[in-house]
């Protein structure tokens, strides 16, 4: 019951992003659309920023499987994709700013989840020199995504996707996840 409620309002908010954008959106709002008590709404979520984030967050987390991905240039690959799925959403969404924006969550999400995989291969925490490069790596990959899904670059998804794999440091390069007996 609590996973489906969560996704009720999840659903609320899509509805509601492709209606009036995401910066009109309020928990009055997302509360109404989604048949639920504020009590409710605040037993799941903190605010629509933090809805906006689960569900780009459960987006990824679908995408990131070692059964659809082997590579980095898969999984940026995966992103593009989605990107062209949920296009008109995700240029609403990237309307938020600030330390709340969307862009800010996928480059903390992209770098704290890219650390883990890193250190897990390697069986080594990331020296500070790799956790900075890592940290500029996937600041710079939330912006130029978004830059993308505004139109901002015209190149296809396979395009964007291996171009941007041609930017990863050479130490992060390669296989995301570890072979069995390494």
């Amino acid at each position: 019951m609590p996973e489906r409620t969560r996704l009720t309002i999840l659903h609320a908010f899509d509805r509601l992003v492709e209606r009036v954008g995401f910066s009109k959106i309020t928990v009055s709002m997302l509360v109404r659309e989604a048949g639920v008590s504020r009590a409710t709404f605040y037993r799941y979520f903190t605010d629509k920023y933090d809805v906006m984030n689960y569900n780009y967050k459960q987006m990824v987390d679908m995408a990131f499987t070692p059964e659809r991905i082997d590579t980095l240039e898969d999984l940026f690959l995966i992103f593009y994709q989605m990107g062209r799925t949920y296009w008109q959403p995700l240029v609403r969404m990237f309307d938020s700013t600030g330390i709340n924006s969307l862009s800010h969550f996928i480059a903390d999400y992209s770098y704290e989840a890219a650390e883990k995989i890193i250190e897990a291969n390697r069986k080594k925490p990331l020296t500070e020199v790799e956790k900075l490069k890592l940290r500029v790596f996937c600041g710079g990959c939330s912006y130029m995504y978004e830059d993308w899904i505004r139109g901002k670059y015209e190149m296809t998804p396979e395009e964007a996707a291996h171009a941007l794999y041609m930017t990863v440091p050479e130490e992060f390069q390669g296989y995301l996840w570890a072979e069995e007996g390494d």
